[in-house]
């Protein structure tokens, strides 16, 4: 006779393959602030992220289609955009001490991920990382007029993203009770 479940399931974020949650656990630990990097084919995202009992909070957001609004012309995909989103996204916050999540992305050294560390490295941020993954100086040289427009702006507030609430569980409503019918 069977005692249990043949399978389990896995939790939704695990089985979409957005959350692992070994490393989410290391990360709540450790009680720093998480530098988020999210990486897709047109655009990057960088995000400052703190704990929350209730849920996460996002401190401060950078998207790299922001990148025009400061003179960057080029394509808001590559390492280039990668490095300035990382660099505004630092500038933007207060809290410079932090550690780098990648989540469930596949680093590759010198590549766009470490493009935006590297950024927000070079805006003043203290995360643990290797030298050697890192690109070059040199590749981004060119990207220094950006780096002064993003300097000389006004720190732009984010509004931290308070947590949702659960909504409240609605009550059903009681069955109408039909109309005697007067003969």
């Amino acid at each position: 006779m069977a005692r249990g479940p043949i399978f389990v399931v896995k939790f939704r974020r695990r089985r979409e393959g957005k959350t692992d949650y070994k490393k989410r656990l290391q990360y709540i630990k450790s009680g720093k602030l998480r530098f988020v990097v999210r990486i897709s084919n047109k655009h990057c995202l960088c995000q400052i992220i703190k704990y929350s009992p209730s849920g996460d909070v996002t401190l401060a957001t950078a998207r790299s289609i922001e990148l025009k609004n400061y003179g960057y012309k080029g394509s808001t995909g590559n390492k280039k955009a990668a490095y300035l989103t990382g660099y505004l996204c630092t500038k933007r916050s207060e809290k410079k001490k932090m550690i780098m999540d990648i989540v469930l992305q596949h680093p590759h050294p010198k590549g766009r991920l470490y493009s935006a560390l590297k950024g927000a490295v070079d805006a003043g941020a203290e995360i643990p990382h290797e030298k050697e993954i890192l690109p070059p100086d040199d590749s981004f040289k060119e990207l220094a007029a950006v780096r002064e427009k993003i300097d000389k702006s006004p720190k732009k507030k984010t509004k931290a993203a308070k947590p949702k609430k659960k909504p409240a569980r609605m009550k059903k409503p009681a069955p109408k009770k039909k109309a005697k019918k007067v003969k």
